[in-house]
């Protein structure tokens, strides 16, 4: 039987990698939407945070039996405009991945979502797999991260060069940089990848990060 824990893990990951940006850029930043994405980074954080807890919520209470609603999110919560907020969403997540009993990855679950922008359609049902939702939920996650690097790294965040290499970036690009793909791709990716993290490395970097934005705020 697949196991839930790879999804899980992937679920973490992404977690801590958007954790660890939150005190790197600047509060204005963090809602100021870019005129290239046409978004914020509090608005794609806002909107991958909700699609991770929907079904880790799910895993929480496998016996509940309600579908999954995709399109049922709120839009302008504190986790969109400010960056506290975000970081203790994220904590919260954090905190129920460290505490939960994994169920089945094939335990079966209903999902809805919708395909037409007409208002009068009903949303398309589904039925899907907690291990895949899961998943989904943190693959989803991943271009959102994409999208917060362009931001960051632009004028907006003006973090440029200063995100690992892997931020953002989906297992299998990682996989064909690291020399699964082209050879000339993975021998180029080579020269200028960073190491990567492992999660207690992520997690004593983001420590360490808001021990030094603490230091910042409080000099006169």
């Amino acid at each position: 039987m697949p196991s839930l824990l790879p999804a899980l893990q992937l679920t973490r990951s992404v977690l801590l990698s958007l954790r660890s940006l939150l005190p790197l850029l600047p509060s204005p930043a963090y809602s100021s939407p870019c005129p290239a994405a046409g978004a914020s980074v509090g608005q794609h954080s806002r909107h991958l945070l909700q699609h991770i807890a929907l079904p880790l919520g799910a895993c929480e209470n496998p016996e509940d039996g309600r579908a999954l609603e995709y399109d049922a999110r709120g839009r302008g919560e504190p986790a969109e405009t400010c960056p506290a907020a975000c970081a203790a969403r994220i904590d919260a997540l954090l905190s129920s991945l460290s505490s939960l009993s994994p169920p089945s990855s094939s335990s079966p679950v209903g999902v809805s979502f919708s395909l037409c922008a007409d208002p009068a359609a009903s949303p398309a049902a589904f039925e899907s797999t907690l291990g895949r939702e899961v998943a989904f939920g943190a693959h989803h996650a991943l271009h959102h991260l994409a999208m917060i690097r362009v931001i960051a790294e632009g004028p907006v965040g003006g973090l440029r060069g200063r995100l690992p290499e892997g931020f953002g970036k989906a297992p299998a690009t990682r996989q064909f940089e690291a020399g699964k793909g082209d050879p000339k791709v993975a021998a180029a990716a080579s020269t200028r990848r960073t190491p990567t993290l492992s999660l207690s490395e992520m997690e004593e970097r983001v420590r360490e990060l808001e021990e030094e934005n603490e230091r910042l705020r409080r000099r006169p």
